[in-house]
């Protein structure tokens, strides 16, 4: 499976670069005839957005090297030589790698706000076209320098008009697809609604049931407690018996409707990794401003992969973050900021996600019991109410049984908590 996402990020690598040396082709001669004005920067520009998962340093270098020798083979096949275009060519290479970097810099700054992006563009070329000329006047290939910074300025305002018009209409696309997602899905959600809604008459057809059956066996005890009616007791015992079996078996069938609805109604094929800790972190941070916590949530992403277990996921992060949070919050010491990390990285086979906080910490002699079944530290004392526990119990289950992986947890008292979640590569992956 890695070999695969090491072939996808190629297939981008070269698409990317295709379109950057072919648009490089395109070019004005206008003004100063050795300076050759192209509009591959604007394919360079947008799709550095499209493909933003990729190195950026590394595609601008690539890009100003591939620009630099595909017009090289253009001009020896035209021109049967080479003449002085291979010195000619090569301060092409450093326009693409500082137009690359500058504008990445200020592209994550300003993504948010068209007109500064319009005018990081423009700074962007300018300055970019300053360094490729400079390089020029120092080697010696640029010839007449009448009117070059009005000529670098105008064609800086002109590409950048052109890309800032392509990520208009890339952005028009975008939102026309995703209004199209969310009238297909609520369409889906309108139909799983409805099918919630039948299941939910038998839960509460069920629910009347249990407490009549409470009422029963009430009576029951109550007419054994005074030794009353003692040729009843055993019709009554049977008939609590048999509606609790009816019970059962209505609850079975309600569970297996919610199951078939969640599977085969309201399921989604794969999910990107960025798209998985996106809903999360969103969740996590609502639900930390509810809580009032001073608590900074980071999520550090090494690697990017897509998967069919992106429910597994969010629920064993989520649970893992959540008991993070109930610590913190049991502390009573939110006069401090707290720092709850997640982590993710490839160790070899394994992806590893890592959760960190630094909240109250785990005692050692109760490590061993956190992931058993109703085991629960988080007791109220004043009302008697205790959490489930359920929380790491069913975060080992996914974890160990669902996804053939492994969970452990290292823990400072009044310091950290670390749990580190591994799963093969070959499991998790698409």
């Amino acid at each position: 499976m890695k070999e695969i996402n090491i072939s996808k990020k190629w297939q981008k690598e070269l698409i990317f670069l295709t379109m950057v040396m072919l648009s490089s082709q395109i070019y004005l001669d206008i003004f100063i005839s050795e300076f050759r004005v192209s509009i591959g920067i604007v394919v360079f520009s947008i799709f550095i957005v499209i493909f933003n998962d990729l190195n950026k340093f590394k595609m601008s270098l690539l890009s100003g090297i591939a620009v630099y020798f595909f017009r090289l083979i253009v001009f020896f096949i035209e021109y049967k030589t080479l003449d002085k275009m291979i010195v000619g060519y090569f301060p092409e290479i450093f326009f693409y790698l500082a137009y690359g970097l500058m504008f990445c810099y200020f592209y994550n700054k300003f993504r948010k706000d068209l007109a500064y992006l319009f005018v990081t563009l423009c700074i962007s070329d300018f300055l970019a076209n300053g360094i490729e000329l400079q390089i020029h006047k120092i080697m010696g290939t640029l010839i007449n320098w009448d009117g070059v910074f009005q000529t670098i300025i105008l064609v800086a305002f002109i590409r950048s008009a052109m890309s800032t018009i392509g990520f208009v209409l890339m952005k028009r696309y975008k939102l026309l697809l995703i209004k199209e997602q969310h009238e297909e899905r609520y369409k889906r959600l309108i139909g799983l609604v409805s099918l919630l809604k039948s299941e939910m008459y038998w839960m509460e057809k069920n629910k009347q049931k249990v407490e009549e059956v409470m009422s029963k066996a009430y009576k029951l005890y109550s007419d054994i407690s005074d030794d009353k009616e003692k040729e009843t007791w055993e019709n009554k015992a049977l008939e609590i018996s048999t509606d609790v079996h009816e019970i059962k078996k209505e609850y079975n069938l309600v569970n297996r409707g919610f199951f078939e609805i969640i599977e085969n109604k309201f399921t989604v094929v794969s999910m990107k990794s960025d798209d998985i800790f996106k809903i999360l972190k969103e969740g996590i941070e609502n639900e930390i401003l509810n809580r009032k916590l001073k608590i900074e949530l980071i999520i550090n992403s090494k690697v990017s992969f897509e998967t069919e277990y992106h429910y597994d996921l969010v629920s064993v992060l989520r649970n893992l973050f959540m008991n993070a949070l109930d610590g913190i919050e049991e502390s009573k010491r939110n006069e401090k900021l707290y720092f709850l990390k997640l982590d993710v990285y490839l160790d070899k086979s394994n992806y590893v996600f890592r959760v960190k906080d630094t909240g109250i910490g785990i005692p050692k002699e109760e490590i061993k019991f956190i992931f058993m079944p109703r085991y629960s530290t988080k007791i109220d004392y004043k009302t008697g109410s205790v959490n489930r526990g359920l929380g790491l119990s069913i975060v080992q289950n996914i974890v160990e049984e669902k996804l053939k992986g492994s969970i452990r947890v290292f823990s400072k008292i009044e310091n950290e908590t670390i749990f580190e979640v591994l799963i093969p590569n070959n499991i998790l992956e698409v």
